[in-house]
């Protein structure tokens, strides 16, 4: 065991107690580096070590370090991105509260709940691995040509997906033609929810629904 028992003679490598494994498991499950002001921003054995030594006065090896970090659960992962805009709160205020009452004005008008994004496409991307004898990478052949586009898609809750794809930014022509091939796709009415891009917001996009006529102004509804 790590705790209580010394992990080498080697002499100043010291140990952590069970109260300091702790504090240590805190700060790397709750914080980044960067926020003990570490010059780092994110965590490597080499950087629990020395958050240890600044902040508990111990000496331990990198090797030690290692040890303890898999006794503890923590493996090296690729980190997400997440933007510094998000709100946790707003997220589950609009998931228990707004949600449920577009899902139920969907049922009720017999329409089809889609959520709208976008992305873009590079043939460079490789998605996914595959099993190779231990040792032997497996080996993908790609032109040397980088070919990359943009593309819109709507999804339904069952997983179907429409989507288009254009060169450039989204713009308000791009997107509204966008929901006119969307619309004349899908027999229901539609409920499109879209984050806050804002393009989403432009008021060409607002104004379009008002141009539209009888049952093709009626199967459109923008849920934001």
């Amino acid at each position: 065991m790590l705790d209580g028992r010394r992990i080498s003679p080697r002499k100043g490598q010291g140990l952590l107690t069970a109260r300091e494994a702790e504090r240590v498991q805190g700060w790397i499950r709750d914080k980044c580096p960067d926020q003990l002001k570490l010059p780092y921003m994110l965590w490597t054995a080499p950087v629990v070590r020395e958050v240890i030594r600044r902040r508990l006065g111990k000496e331990l090896g990198e090797s030690t370090i290692r040890l303890y970090l898999e006794r503890w659960g923590f493996t090296p992962q690729k980190p997400m991105s997440r933007a510094t805009q998000r709100s946790d709160a707003a997220i589950t205020r609009w998931l228990h509260q707004e949600y449920p009452v577009i899902a139920r004005r969907a049922k009720r008008e017999k329409a089809l709940i889609c959520w709208g994004d976008e992305t873009g496409i590079s043939n460079q991307d490789q998605i996914g691995r595959g099993y190779a004898p231990k040792g032997k990478t497996p080996l993908v052949n790609k032109t040397i040509r980088k070919f990359t586009t943009s593309m819109i898609s709507a999804v339904n809750n069952r997983g179907l997906m429409r989507f288009m794809c254009f060169k450039g930014a989204l713009n308000a022509a791009l997107f509204i033609a966008f929901l006119k091939r969307l619309i004349e796709s899908i027999p229901e009415k539609v409920f499109l929810i879209v984050d806050n891009l804002r393009v989403h917001h432009a008021v060409k996009v607002r104004k379009w629904p008002d141009h539209l006529v009888g049952s093709f102004s009626a199967k459109f509804s923008n849920a934001t």
